[in-house]
């Protein structure tokens, strides 16, 4: 079913980039753009002139793994030494806490799988 599909799609990579190509699409449009542009006999004389060069794959690489590694980091610092009562992310809707309802605790939470999967295939 569809809901089966989206739930897959939720917490397995491929799966997420099957059901949202734009992720992959987006950025590889982007760089057949930018590889087109620079191409152009004008603008690569100005960019040689200046000195510039685009990224190549292995410093691309190496930032993507970078900002992967950071992230990953970052959750997981916040997660040990920041207090739950000081964390950034919200669990419960604003309607919830306006009416009333009692703060969720982490520990009650069921593991985000989906937002990792994000997470990455954004980066």
């Amino acid at each position: 079913t569809m809901h089966r599909a989206h739930a897959a799609a939720a917490n397995d990579l491929g799966a997420f980039w099957r059901a949202h190509p734009s992720f992959i699409w987006g950025p590889a449009g982007l760089i057949g753009t930018l590889q087109a542009v620079i191409s152009i006999p004008d603008v690569a004389a100005f960019v040689a002139k200046k000195g510039l060069e685009p990224y190549g794959w292995h410093d691309t690489a190496t930032y993507t793994a970078f900002a992967i590694v950071l992230s990953y980091a970052t959750h997981g610092w916040y997660a040990t030494h920041i207090s739950q009562d000081r964390q950034l992310q919200s669990f419960d809707s604003k309607a919830e806490i306006r009416a009333g309802k009692a703060p969720s605790k982490y520990v009650d939470r069921t593991p985000p799988a989906a937002a990792a999967v994000r997470t990455v295939a954004a980066l």
